[in-house]
């Protein structure tokens, strides 16, 4: 009885491993069936693009300055706030010059010094010449004096050997007298050379004004000069000014910290005109031109339209997002747009043509570009696409998807590669038809394996 009841016992134990795992398969495929993400679908078809465009734009200055300084320092003013309006020339940061005031004053004396010795040098320079020029004047007197002197006696024995020549032809007076009357002569001649020769050496030896010590001079004040100028010209630069009209969006230093002359003191942006960067797609860039007016929307401020003008387009494409940067100048005179805000411009004057479009809020943007969701056998699958114009409610898709596929419109936010879904509200019936397309597809590739 006893080993009945342990054999009974042992195979409702056996029946039991047995049946518990039948019995939990449909709660496990329930609890799957439960787990699908449900989403909305449209089918993907081709649409008709306007002639115009809308793109998307992010406002920023004119115009960027970062304010370094040409000199190394202790801050000791700064003068500007953040959102204060500046002009050019207008201090902005003074850096301590106490050291350079110091050093200044030195070499102002040795300025100084360096003049009151030029000065000293010409006066001695006049003087030495004046004495020297005293005593040369009445050697030179004197050898004039000689000079003339002797002229005379040359013309005095010239004439008395001309009278005695005479009276020697009248038989009056001996040979004897004229010869000595020649001899005088010629004795006066010779003295009449050596006083020229003397008074030309009177006229050499007049000492030159002394130049070259008043060069010497005035080269020492010439560079104590240059000391002073450099030294004024360095106190001048620890006062740093605004190199541009604009506004200061950040005050980089304050007073008691170091300044040098890599990082910036103050950062000041041009906000009239401001800029608006827009990425435009590679199938509208050679549509554009520089010049073109466009018109504009920035919400954060109101709906009321504005007017810009192209000003420049890169001409190299972005590699990643595949679009051209174009700057779009617009005139902020009252200084309503701030930088960061958002654009909505509208480009005119292109063709209307046809391309797949997708509603917008279709994309998930991710590091690696945009995406979007597509189903079949309602299971997710995530495609990278290349966009072409972007419009508010539409996006034009260049590459990535094709016409009939079934695209998540909704819900693709909580998808990944190859999760279960579950197609609810309109596009419902996209699912079926995707599917049989699939399934008409298979089939007839298997037709032609046969």
């Amino acid at each position: 009885m006893r080993k009945g009841m342990v054999l009974s016992s042992a195979l409702w134990m056996t029946a039991a491993v047995f049946f518990l795992p039948a019995c939990s398969a449909k709660p496990t495929a329930a609890k799957k069936n439960s787990q699908a993400i449900p989403v909305v679908t449209s089918v993907v078809k081709v649409g008709n693009l306007t002639d115009q465009v809308i793109l998307n734009g992010q406002c920023s200055p004119a115009l960027l300055t970062k304010v370094t300084s040409k000199q190394s320092g202790k801050v000791s003013q700064v003068y500007v706030q953040m959102g204060d309006v500046v002009h050019v020339g207008q201090p902005l940061i003074q850096l301590d010059t106490s050291d350079l005031q110091i050093q200044l004053e030195q070499q102002q004396a040795a300025l100084q010094v360096a003049q009151a010795q030029a000065e000293k040098a010409k006066v001695e320079a006049q003087r030495s010449f004046t004495q020297s020029n005293n005593s040369w004047s009445k050697e030179k007197a004197a050898a004039y004096s000689t000079l003339n002197q002797e002229k005379a006696n040359v013309a005095d024995a010239q004439s008395k050997l001309n009278q005695d020549q005479a009276l020697y032809a009248e038989g009056a007076i001996p040979k004897q007298d004229v010869d000595n009357a020649a001899l005088t002569l010629k004795n006066a001649q010779t003295r009449y050379e050596a006083a020229q020769k003397q008074y030309q050496v009177a006229l050499a030896d007049q000492t030159p004004y002394d130049q070259e010590s008043i060069n010497v001079a005035e080269a020492q004040v010439t560079q104590a000069q240059a000391s002073v100028d450099s030294t004024k010209h360095l106190i001048q630069e620890m006062s740093i000014t605004s190199p541009v009209n604009g506004i200061v969006v950040s005050r980089d230093v304050e007073v008691g910290g170091f300044s040098g002359t890599q990082g910036s003191v103050v950062t000041i942006a041009q906000l009239n005109p401001i800029k608006i960067n827009v990425n435009v797609p590679e199938s509208l860039i050679d549509k554009i031109r520089t010049g073109s007016a466009v018109s504009m929307t920035i919400p954060a401020i109101n709906q009321q339209r504005m007017q810009g003008t192209i000003a420049r387009i890169n001409p190299v494409e972005d590699s990643t997002t595949k679009t051209y940067n174009v700057e779009v100048d617009v005139q902020n005179n009252n200084q309503q747009i701030k930088p960061g805000m958002v654009a909505q411009v509208t480009v005119g004057g292109l063709q209307p043509r046809q391309a797949i479009v997708i509603p917008a809020n279709a994309l998930i943007q991710t590091p690696d570009g945009p995406k979007v969701f597509t189903v079949e056998n309602n299971v997710a699958h995530q495609h990278l696409v290349k966009i072409g114009v972007m419009k508010p409610d539409v996006v034009e898709i260049k590459d990535g998807i094709h016409t009939g596929d079934v695209l998540v419109t909704q819900g693709q936010d909580f998808l990944s590669e190859g999760k279960t879904v579950e197609i609810t509200g309109p596009g419902k019936q996209d699912q079926h038809t995707k599917a049989g397309k699939s399934g008409r597809k298979k089939s007839a590739q298997g037709d032609q394996s046969q």
